[in-house]
């Protein structure tokens, strides 16, 4: 990290505000966590032109470009031999280097807020001072720090469960999260229903943001097809499987009239120790075509969800993803859930059916499959009118609202 003079805290302008982001992951990682970060940072920096921001990211940059966005600056925390180290020692050294350069560059900016995104790594706060946990707001993205930290009984998660409730009794005092749904989550689970602790704490739902305009691809012309295209995409390991729901749509689609399923084409993009078995078990169903697909490039990946007909997200639980936002903001109607945030998103846009439910998932696909190109138009037009809260230029002033409230707030 560059060492600037401390006499740059004095000749700060009197209106400008500095904040700093700890993201987990960032730039030039492509994933959701890094969209929403980034997003999140970019939106707030055009809708003030006095505030500053700084990122501290354990992504290192590789062979990537540095980020030219103005007023926005990146430290990237260096690698050392922990990051070789038993797995357990470097889960405690980590959180510690973060918190250790987090106060680092407190004392050389004294920022007026300083954001943690994503309570994966709680530690973080237990080796702040008191004089900087006071302005620090956490925000709750995934789960992570929700459903496995609360049912996953691995030693791992045992710890992050225990040290996410001791942070947000304990340690923090503003906390936001992407979605109502999570906010309730972390007044039901973390404070165990008790009002009286929870009204001690500041709650606020800061959600993801995406870009104004839909992304766009060169030269795009969709594959010949006489079937309606549906594309989900989700991590197949376990947990992943567990939480994507992959084995419900591939036991939902044989429940299927055979008419009907053959009208379908389903593209399922992803990688994991599921992803043989889930093949294997899809191959099983005739006359729906069932393709898998991984390993590929973020471009890829848009290219299949830009031709699709509609996405779908058959999760048993989820906060508000990324694909989904991006997948509405192009314009194409969505076959999901109605676990956790999703329900923020899917209306009459929709095809809903009940988390967890193969029989409720059947019937989504039926309507789906039995489904008018009017009906999908009109779906898609409804889309791009919900994606439009989202926009960076709806949330980013009324976020920098809420930021400055938060920095008078703790001052």
């Amino acid at each position: 990290m560059t060492q600037d003079s401390i006499t740059e805290i004095s000749l700060r302008p009197q209106n400008q505000s500095k904040i700093l982001i700890y993201c987990v992951e960032f730039y030039p990682t492509v994933g959701g966590y890094s969209k929403a970060f980034y997003n999140f940072a970019k939106s707030l920096l055009e809708a003030d032109q006095a505030l500053e921001i700084h990122v501290l990211t354990p992504t290192s940059l590789g062979n990537h470009p540095q980020i030219k966005e103005p007023r926005l600056q990146v430290f990237r925390l260096s690698k050392s031999w922990l990051t070789n180290s038993i797995k357990g020692f470097r889960f405690l050294t980590k959180q510690f280097r973060v918190a250790c350069n987090i106060n680092r560059l407190n004392k050389k900016y004294n920022y007026d807020l300083i954001i943690l995104e994503s309570l994966e790594e709680p530690l973080v706060s237990y080796f702040l001072p008191p004089s900087i946990l006071r302005k620090v707001l956490a925000r709750v993205h995934a789960t992570s720090e929700t459903e496995y930290a609360i049912w996953v009984n691995t030693l791992f998660q045992t710890i992050r469960r225990k040290a996410i409730r001791h942070c947000l009794n304990r340690k923090i005092k503003y906390i936001a999260a992407t979605t109502e749904y999570y906010l309730r989550f972390v007044e039901e689970f973390y404070f165990d229903g008790n009002l009286v602790q929870s009204a001690t704490k500041r709650m606020m739902v800061i959600p993801n943001i995406i870009e104004n305009n839909p992304i766009t691809i060169a030269n795009l012309k969709p594959p010949p097809s006489n079937r309606l295209r549906l594309v989900c995409l989700g991590r197949m390991n376990n947990l992943g499987c567990n939480q994507k729901g992959f084995y419900d749509l591939i036991m939902a689609v044989s429940f299927m009239p055979q008419i009907l399923r053959a009208r379908l084409e389903i593209i399922i993009i992803g990688n994991g120790s599921e992803r043989k078995t889930l093949m294997s078990t899809s191959q099983k169903i005739k006359d729906c075509s069932i393709k898998f697909y991984s390993n590929l490039s973020n471009e890829q990946v848009l290219q299949q969800i830009k031709c699709a007909d509609c996405i779908a997200l058959t999760s048993r639980y989820e906060g508000l993803s990324m694909f989904a936002l991006e997948s509405i903001n192009m314009g194409l109607p969505i076959l999901c859930s109605s676990a956790g945030g999703l329900i923020d998103i899917c209306k009459d846009n929709a095809f809903r059916f009940i988390a967890g439910r193969i029989d409720s998932l059947t019937e989504a696909l039926i309507d789906f499959a039995s489904s008018t190109a009017a009906d999908r138009k009109y779906m898609a037009q409804r889309s791009k009118e919900i994606a439009k809260f989202y926009h960076s230029d709806i949330q980013g002033p009324r976020l920098v609202n809420m930021i400055q409230g938060l920095i008078e707030d703790a001052k």
